[in-house]
């Protein structure tokens, strides 16, 4: 080993085998040092970054909720029952076959079944009033029969009055007097005109028409009534009907 010195200070020196100069021992080991301690900062830096990341959550268990039974399937509403089918399918066929009376009274026998819904009774109240004003329409004419005049006034009156109660359709006042004129049921017409009258859906100032349509309807009955016997109360009824026409126009 040789000595080397420099200003004043003396380094020792390591000959290696074969003549060649050696670093210093001490330097080889501060190296050494410094390495390990670098090697173990960056261990512990690697473990203090993994404590600090937060674990991967796990997924939440889905909750399955326990099976329940099906619930019950709500009752829908009855529909026309088979005896109202049956009732509603024999009136369709009295209509079609034209007995209007009879067709009448299998849809009211129909009305009676217990537990009816309220469109079924709207329902057959409609074929009733469809009915019963074809039966008035086609009823034969015979002004001199008082008692056939009134069944015909009495049951238009009663057919309008359950249609307006049930909601279903009727021939308007006009049109079942311009319908009973022709058919010469005058007394009819004269009760339609003034119920038309009554509703306001006539005005005799305006509606011309509909006031000849009166008078004829007048006249009419006071030429049939004065038909019979002269000294029967029809006759003088008659007779009254014949001069109404002329104070009215």
């Amino acid at each position: 080993m040789g000595e080397r010195r420099i200003a004043g200070s003396t380094q020792s020196t390591t000959t290696l085998p074969g003549g060649e100069r050696g670093v210093a021992l001490p330097l080889v080991i501060a190296s050494a040092v410094v390495l390990i301690v670098l090697l173990a900062g960056a261990v512990l830096a690697g473990r203090g970054s993994a404590a600090t990341t937060p674990p991967t959550a796990l997924p939440a268990r889905k909750e399955i909720p326990p099976t329940q039974p099906p619930a019950p399937s709500p009752v829908a509403p009855t529909p026309v029952g088979a005896d109202v089918r049956s009732h509603v399918a024999v009136v369709e066929d009295l209509l079609r076959k034209g007995r209007y009376r009879q067709a009448m009274t299998m849809a009211e026998a129909a009305l009676s079944i217990p537990e009816l819904r309220a469109e079924d009774r709207r329902i057959l109240t409609a074929y009733i009033v469809t009915a019963g004003m074809k039966d008035i329409y086609t009823h034969p004419a015979d002004p001199l029969d008082r008692e056939g005049e009134q069944y015909l006034v009495d049951t238009y009156l009663s057919l309008a009055e359950r249609a307006r109660g049930a909601g279903v359709a009727i021939d308007a006042p006009l049109q079942v007097a311009a319908s009973a004129f022709a058919s010469s049921q005058f007394r009819l017409a004269q009760v339609a005109i003034e119920k038309a009258l009554a509703e306001g859906a006539f005005d005799p100032q305006l509606d011309r028409d509909v006031t000849r349509l009166y008078v004829s309807t007048l006249f009419g009955m006071g030429k049939w009534y004065t038909s019979a016997a002269a000294d029967s109360p029809l006759y003088t009824e008659g007779v009254r009907w014949l001069v109404s026409p002329c104070v009215l126009t």
